[in-house]
């Protein structure tokens, strides 16, 4: 690999017509060091990659087929960042929706959306995928919602807790938050406690402070978030805030990801419909949020963003748009400033970044005031009603 590049992108994608599926598979691409722009150099065909995470050392990546019934292991060519399909698992429930690496990267755990199941599965010496070891259904009463949307446990995430204790699990289907000890010999959850939400929240996605204290769960369906005071595995809501501004009357929106700025200080979600990013300020001490604005990302259903390694950019995958835009991100203030980069790939639903992402000539145009906000309108207030989840 040229030493001037950064690093790599790896692109998840929709890729069946009942997802509104465009790509053929995984995308990688090289991003240069000083321009910033993307190069794609492997485009690795598999049905819905919709969740990927990849290890400590870079060496093996693994991802969920949405509305399918698999998993898989992938080697990762180090010199040159590509792929090499290592072993598929059936997974034991359909549509994987995430996935997530145990801290020792013993085990691989998955959130299956559909059937309500999370399952685990042990990670071998070659990487590859052992035979599920333990599959889990939550426990808890349904939300209020129609059979279609709340049909039965629904976790949508599994994740652990910084320290590595505890499983959570945000379950759209029955309205709550499972809190899961883990067993690191066998491979096995134990239920522990489990935070109910507002009926009909949907509970999709969590994200943690820095130092543990705190944690932040976008619900989906009210596009809110419940700040959290976190101990020894049990969340215990103290704030909620709308994730979206109070003249907003779409007919039509969903909350997405959630992700808190690697400093602590900084808390983002996105709108599917508004179209939107939001931006919070957090108090380190007490861990209260503080609106601090609604940022465009210029395309259409941002299922996914994320803040590269270095914590400089936030890159928006705008699923239906079919593009991933880029913003500076503001270490005083967090504020968003679009850069102008767009890059074109289909549905993309997540991305992966190898390495903190420095784009030089960039840096310098924002600092020199030569590169102006875009402030054209991408907003677009209707979806189709399948979303496919």
């Amino acid at each position: 690999m040229n030493e001037s590049l950064a690093g790599h992108v790896y692109t998840g994608a929709n890729t069946t017509s009942e997802r509104g599926g465009k790509a053929k598979g995984i995308r990688v691409f090289e991003i240069d060091d000083k321009t910033g722009e993307w190069t794609l150099i492997q485009e690795e065909e598999a049905v819905n990659p919709g969740f990927l995470v990849i290890n400590r050392k870079q060496t093996r990546l693994y991802c969920t087929h949405a509305n399918h019934d698999e998993i898989s292991a992938y080697a990762v060519d180090q010199e040159r960042g590509t792929l090499k399909l290592i072993n598929r698992r059936y997974l034991g429930g359909w549509n994987g929706t995430h996935l997530t690496l145990e801290p020792s990267e013993k085990y691989v755990l998955v959130a299956a959306a559909t059937t309500g199941l999370l399952a685990v599965f042990p990670v071998e010496t070659d990487g590859s995928l052992g035979p599920m070891c333990e599959a889990v259904t939550p426990q808890g009463e349904l939300g209020p919602l129609t059979a279609t949307e709340q049909p039965n446990s629904m976790p949508h995430q599994v994740i652990f807790s910084p320290d590595g204790k505890y499983v959570f699990a945000p379950d759209r289907g029955e309205d709550m938050v499972h809190t899961f000890s883990f067993d690191r010999r066998t491979g096995k959850l134990l239920a522990l406690h489990a935070m109910r939400t507002r009926a009909a929240r949907t509970p999709r996605h969590l994200a943690f402070s820095p130092n543990g204290s705190f944690a932040y769960l976008l619900t989906e369906f009210s596009a809110g978030i419940v700040s959290c005071r976190l101990k020894e595995g049990v969340l215990v809501p103290f704030q909620i805030i709308a994730n979206l501004p109070e003249d907003y009357v779409g007919l039509f929106n969903k909350g997405a990801e959630i992700a808190v700025h690697p400093s602590g200080r900084f808390l983002y979600a996105s709108n599917r419909g508004h179209n939107s990013i939001a931006v919070y300020s957090i108090d380190e001490k007490t861990g209260w949020l503080t609106s601090v604005e609604w940022h465009n990302t210029y395309g259409e259903i941002p299922r996914f963003f994320c803040i590269e390694p270095g914590g400089n950019y936030l890159y928006a995958a705008n699923e239906k748009s079919g593009t991933v835009t880029t913003f500076l991100i503001d270490q005083k203030s967090g504020k968003l400033q679009f850069t102008g980069q767009i890059i074109k790939t289909p549905t993309p639903t997540c991305l992966i970044f190898t390495k903190p992402v420095c784009m030089v000539r960039q840096q310098e145009s924002f600092r020199k005031g030569n590169l102006k906000p875009v402030t054209s309108d991408y907003r677009v207030y209707s979806y189709p009603t399948a979303d496919n989840r």
